[in-house]
């Protein structure tokens, strides 16, 4: 037998005798459709399991999912026939919506551009329209699917402030959840129903703004950034130095039984509204339904998934593209990192991120709203322990997420993967150096932290952070050293450690030294520092922030907003920054309590207003809905008539510009101020809370307790204090509109 050669031409074989290869058939529209789906899901599973920073490996992977699930989708619907006659199931072509709505969703969350949080409530829509998993009750598997879109969808819709589509979707959700529990006896019954329970809790919560005015930044109630007074000082001014934009924002929240549904705390839900555009029209929509209801979009008009692929396209998008797109006159709006339950290392990491990508001539803002306690006692560089901490476990319900696949939860592998980033990330931002590579103008091809991922029970895996340090400032010098180059920091690499943040499991933080557990808990500090050096693993102050972590980051100009019973500790950061100074809002030490829980009607006790409470932090609600917060404060019931609330948001609004105009005209601002009020966001943030200030500091008995005042560093002028007849003269107007008025000596204010 003659051997085969090794290495034919591209030609074939020699010779007009031989065969010629026969060519292949051509696959089947079935088979076709099979490898575009395994296709699909791999690019999606993917892109799932990179780990939660590295924006350009993200884009990469996003832009190849995208592209093979708009092949998929308009491949089914050109041969959806002949799918159908070959077995394709409705609840196929459901999934593959969803997971398009899942890539929009994402995208949105890491970029902040409502046009594709838009684009997944399309797609959402579509799918509840169309009933594609209708047939969910006959398969346990097909029920899980039609469950977690349908959490998704109310997410979505939450974050669109389609309220009333958020509430007919709970009411499905809990029937649906109770059909399973009926129809399928599995272990995840029990998780289904918390996620019930938390989504039912959420929207009662967050009912007070069923109808107020919109938390993000609306051109119908807030003056437009082109009409901005100009601010005191060089800043902004031909030939002097820029205003400050804010291009990031880091958005945490680590309350235990705090308001929340899946990565969203009620806070950082509030807040990530707050540093966002009002799409054009969209409040006069919602406030408008004989126009057009929530659910005309996709389902009346026939808007959704059209031919073509799920390509955005705003001419179908339900009422019109003006009421659903962002004023193309306004800046983009920031880039948010949101993280829910952090790991201090993950905190770390999202911060050196951030900074070392920030642009010229921006600004991060920094949102922290955590527990506070004393810093245990800190062992010895050679009593810590050289293993990665295992994961805290914390038991309370409301860490359970909802039951996903390994595949569909992001960031699996995040903790792995990060760690080197972490350590190179933080070394590059304390001495000031760019990555390899990377132009000194802060562009980094390395990417940042966008969304937090947790495990189940709430908790997110650690990343290793022992044995790693960056300079700071030493007890004896306490900051820079006279004559030392700019942003030089002196001292030891061992900071002096007081208050700070507590990220970690309650039963952790109840166990710890010096955790004001007084006497008891002083002695047991020996065995406590033994048990952390010893089997497990793990240091007592593994779960603190504490004020000096930021230092390093103090290159680049912080807004540090902290809200927490320890945020005065981070007072120790002014005048310690390495080169730029860090601004700072901080709430009281004691939130103070209201006379009568709104929600709850007239004679329902009083409100929760610590943070992490069933309502949400009260210091929060001022900076993100003031007027809301003044009614809570005063036990004012909500909803406020129409008439009512129109005139008060007209009145505090009209205040507000006063104040700001007054602010930016003041000789006496802080330089640090002056150029931050250049940013709408900053600027709308920093006069709520003046507002948030004289609302307690003017109030009977309130205004002469120190715990129950905020802070600010630096100091404002005097020309905003809250003895000026221009604040006093708002606060007197809004108490009286509202009936409030016993809670003020209206005598003395003007």
């Amino acid at each position: 037998m003659a051997a085969l050669p090794q290495n034919p031409s591209p030609a074939g074989p020699a010779g007009p005798a031989a065969e010629r290869p026969r060519a292949p058939a051509a696959p089947s529209i079935s088979e076709e459709y099979r490898v575009l789906v395994d296709k699909a899901y791999q690019k999606f599973a993917r892109l799932k399991d990179l780990p939660p920073y590295g924006r350009d490996r993200f884009d990469h992977y996003f832009q190849k999912a995208f592209a093979l699930y708009s092949r998929l989708w308009k491949f089914q619907q050109e041969n959806r026939q002949k799918l159908v006659e070959t077995g394709l199931k409705r609840w196929e072509i459901g999934e593959i919506a969803s997971r398009i709505s899942q890539l929009y969703y994402h995208n949105y969350i890491r970029t902040g551009q409502f046009p594709f949080l838009y684009d997944s409530y399309v797609f959402y829509e579509a799918i509840a329209s169309r009933e594609y998993f209708k047939e969910a009750v006959k398969d346990v598997a097909v029920a899980n699917k039609q469950l977690r879109y349908g959490v998704r969808f109310i997410v979505v819709c939450l974050l669109m402030n389609r309220r009333d589509t958020v509430r007919r979707l709970v009411r499905q959700l809990r029937t649906l959840v109770d059909d399973y529990a009926r129809n399928f006896q599995v272990p995840n019954t029990r998780d289904w129903k918390v996620v019930a329970k938390e989504v039912v809790r959420f929207v009662a919560a967050d009912a007070m703004f069923d109808d107020a005015r919109p938390v993000r930044y609306s051109l119908l109630f807030d003056p437009h950034p082109m009409a901005l007074p100009t601010v005191v000082g060089p800043y902004g001014k031909p030939g002097g130095p820029k205003l400050l934009k804010l291009r990031e924002a880091i958005l945490t929240s680590y309350h235990h039984n705090e308001v929340k549904f899946s990565e969203l705390t009620l806070d950082t839900f509030r807040m990530l509204q707050a540093v966002e555009w009002e799409p054009s029209g969209q409040f006069l929509k919602l406030r408008k339904p004989a126009q057009g209801s929530d659910t005309v979009g996709a389902s009346g008009s026939g808007a959704g998934p059209q031919e073509g692929g799920p390509e955005r396209r705003e001419n179908n998008r339900p009422g019109g593209v003006a009421e659903n797109v962002i004023d193309p006159s306004l800046p983009p709006n920031p880039h948010k990192y949101l993280l829910f339950r952090p790991t201090v290392p993950q905190l770390l990491l999202t911060l050196a991120t951030a900074v070392e990508e920030l642009p010229p001539d921006s600004a991060v803002l920094v949102y922290l709203s955590a527990a506070g306690s004393p810093a245990p006692p800190q062992p010895s560089m050679s009593q810590r322990p050289q293993t990665p901490p295992p994961i805290p476990e914390d038991s309370t319900v409301n860490d359970h997420d909802p039951p996903e696949t390994s595949a569909e939860r992001p960031g699996q592998q995040a903790p792995a993967a990060g760690t080197a980033g972490l350590e190179s990330g933080l070394a590059r931002v304390a001495l000031g150096t760019p990555s390899p590579g990377q132009p000194s103008n802060g562009d980094n091809s390395r990417g940042s932290v966008e969304v937090s991922s947790t495990a189940p029970g709430g908790q997110s895996e650690p990343i290793p952070f022992e044995g790693f340090s960056v300079p700071r400032p030493s007890s004896a010098d306490s900051g820079v050293s006279p004559g030392s180059s700019p942003g030089s920091v002196s001292g030891s690499i061992a900071p002096q450690r007081g208050e700070g943040l507590w990220l970690g499991a309650k039963k952790e933080l109840s166990a710890g030294p010096g955790l004001g557990l007084g006497r008891e808990g002083s002695a047991r500090k020996g065995e406590i520092a033994r048990e952390s050096r010893g089997g497990s693993g793990k240091s007592a102050g593994d779960g603190f922030f504490y004020p000096s972590d930021l230092l390093p980051f103090t290159r680049r100009p912080l807004f540090l907003i902290v809200d927490s019973d320890t945020s005065a500790a981070f007072q120790s950061l002014s005048g310690e920054e390495v080169l730029e100074p860090a601004v700072m809002l901080l709430s009281p030490r004691c939130p103070p309590p209201s006379e009568a829980d709104p929600r709850r009607g007239s004679s329902g006790g009083p409100a929760s207003t610590s943070q992490g409470g069933n309502a949400g932090s009260l210091f929060t609600l001022f900076l993100t809905a003031p007027l809301l917060a003044f009614c809570r404060l005063h036990g004012v019931p909500l909803p406020l008539s129409p008439a009512v609330q129109d005139a008060m948001e007209a009145a505090l609004g009209a205040g507000l510009v006063r104040w700001g105009e007054a602010l930016t005209s003041c000789p006496s601002l802080d330089p640090s101020w002056q150029r931050l009020l250049g940013d709408p966001f900053l600027r709308k943030f920093t006069l709520r809370f003046i507002f948030c200030r004289a609302s307690l500091e003017s109030h009977i008995t309130l205004g002469t307790k120190p715990e129950h005042q905020p802070k600010c560093v630096p100091p404002l002028p005097d020309q905003v204090s809250s003895e000026k007849p221009l604040i006093s003269g708002l606060i007197r107007d809004l108490a009286l509109g509202l009936g409030a008025e016993r809670s003020y000596s209206l005598q003395t204010m003007a």
